[in-house]
């Protein structure tokens, strides 16, 4: 019982009451109302940084299926990102192999070992950062909290966001699920909506 109120507590925190959960598994993440920090407060604002992606990243989808991959942000004093086009994210040549899948019984382990792992480098340690990415709208997923409980109340917990899936992360993840049909993923035939992302060369880079 004082798991449930604990955690209740936790997620609960809202600018707006109609956007808080309405249970303790369910989540209403969308382009204007993320989770973020440390504590999981509700902001209603979009993050002042655009580079939305973390040291370690998780991507829960519709089935909470859990998703892992890494990456090298560029970092500014926050450790949140830095801002290059406002509105738009940066293409991060992102593959369907670079998507390792998760086991949702060993989450709290995985965790443990690569994201509040306190043995880890000190500059790692102080530039430790985690986005998650959910799909938009009201869904329900008690992956995400199970998730959030354990890096939220860990002593080296890293500085996070949950926010939707970025255009790229969702074309990638569809490769991912569908890589039984045969088809290759190539970001040169994909039709990028250059409204919501950016790329820093002409063509994306290939691996």
């Amino acid at each position: 019982m004082k798991k449930l109120l604990f955690i209740g507590a936790l997620l609960i925190i809202s600018c707006k009451e109609g956007n808080a959960p309405l249970n303790n598994d369910t989540y209403t993440i969308t382009d204007k109302q993320w989770m973020a920090d440390s504590i999981g407060k509700y902001d209603a604002t979009l993050p002042r940084f655009n580079d939305l992606y973390g040291r370690c990243n998780f991507i829960i989808d519709s089935t909470n299926t859990v998703y892992f991959y890494t990456k090298a942000p560029t970092y500014s004093n926050d450790c949140l990102g830095v801002d290059f086009q406002p509105g738009k994210t940066p293409f991060i040549n992102l593959f369907p192999d670079d998507l390792v899948r998760v086991d949702s019984k060993i989450i709290d382990h995985f965790i443990e070992l690569n994201i509040v792992n306190g043995d880890m480098d000190p500059i790692t340690k102080q530039l430790n950062t985690l986005a998650i990415a959910t799909p938009s709208g009201t869904f329900n997923s008690p992956t995400l909290t199970s998730l959030l409980t354990k890096i939220t109340t860990s002593r080296n917990k890293p500085l996070w966001i949950v926010r939707p899936l970025t255009q790229e992360e969702s074309i990638v993840l569809k490769y991912k699920r569908e890589n039984h049909t045969g088809i290759v993923y190539d970001p040169h035939l994909i039709e990028w909506d250059t409204t919501k992302i950016y790329f820093e060369k002409y063509w994306p880079i290939q691996p």
